[in-house]
This record gives structure tokens, sequence and C-alpha cells, in this order.
């Protein structure tokens, strides 16, 4: 019987390990497949942050020429 419990012991770790390094092995291609994505996500979003930083100076140089015109 501690034969039959000691082979079934093995038996569920060498499953578990095998499974854990399949869904690894898993993950790790998921993450090469939408490697290009994220980085031209982070891309994207980088200019948009440019760009709204650049509107944000553009509104505030509006308002302060507003308020000169309006001294006038």
């Amino acid at each position: 019987m501690e034969k039959i419990s000691a082979v079934r012991t093995h038996l569920i770790h060498s499953l578990q390990t095998h499974f854990d390094e399949e869904i690894n092995r898993s993950l790790q291609h998921i993450h090469e497949a939408i490697a290009p994505y994220t980085r031209f996500l982070r891309s994207e979003r980088d200019k948009i942050t440019r760009c709204q930083t650049e509107i944000l100076s553009f509104r505030e140089e509006m308002v302060r020429l507003k308020g000169k015109l309006e001294e006038e």
C-alpha cells in the first residue's frame, strides 16, 4: 500500500511539474506574440501624451494672448 501511495505522490508531482512547465511555456509564447502590439501601444500612448502637453501649452498661450488683447 505504501508503494502505491509513493507512486501516486510521485505521479501527481510529475504531472503538476509538467503542467506548470507547459503553462509557463504557453505564457511565454503569448508574451512574445503580443510584444509588437504592446510596443505599438506604448509608442502611441507616448505620442498622445506629447500632443496633450502641447495642446495644454497652446491653450495657456491663447489665454495669455487673450488677456493681453483685452487689456488693450
